[in-house]
């Protein structure tokens, strides 16, 4: 292989803009391995674009816990106003605390040794 100096890329660049109908072994040689080095680097470019594109189509942020929380809570808000329909009764949004599993009502004792809100 030719040793590849500035020279010789000049003068292969002139031969091929001139249309030089034949080439020397220098300038075959040079062109040859700028069209390899070429091709090399334009096809890790491609690959280089193609894998940002992929990662660019996934690049939607990750959910903070908080905004997980707050999914699910009113996934279940909306559940639970939906249920609330379904069964012909009024939606009340939950005072918090123990709920009695029959009926729905808060519950202001669970037995008689605690009562809830009082202090212990």
């Amino acid at each position: 292989m030719t040793t590849i100096e500035p020279g010789i890329v000049m003068s292969a660049a002139d031969a091929l803009t001139r249309g030089q109908a034949t080439f020397t072994a220098a300038q075959v040689s040079v062109l040859l391995h700028l069209a390899y080095e070429t091709g090399r680097r334009h096809g890790a470019a491609e690959d280089l674009a193609e894998l940002h594109g992929t990662w660019m189509e996934m690049a939607a942020p990750r959910p903070t816990r908080e905004q997980r929380v707050a999914d699910r809570l009113g996934d279940m808000e909306h559940r639970a106003q939906v249920n609330a329909a379904r069964r012909d009764q009024p939606y009340r949004v939950h005072p918090g605390g123990p709920v009695d599993f029959h009926t729905g009502e808060p519950v202001q004792r669970i037995n008689h040794l605690y009562p809830i809100g009082e202090a212990a």
